[in-house]
């Protein structure tokens, strides 16, 4: 029975590190984006109505 709790234990733990690794990794790669696509809006690449509208789909 003991060994049974531990098993639990250790799969609940690794889901839960493996869930927060995930969202880091997505949370990087939204910052990314945001950032590329705000170098693109000062490099005179996309206008503001572009700018806009790429941030919302990337924000949600």
């Amino acid at each position: 029975m003991m060994i049974l709790s531990l098993l639990i234990i250790g799969i609940v733990v690794y889901l839960l590190l493996k869930n927060h690794r995930d969202l880091t990794i997505v949370k990087q790669s939204r910052d990314e984006s945001i950032e590329i696509l705000k170098q693109r809006y000062v490099n005179g690449e996309i206008n503001d109505e572009e700018y806009k509208r790429m941030i919302k789909i990337i924000s949600d």
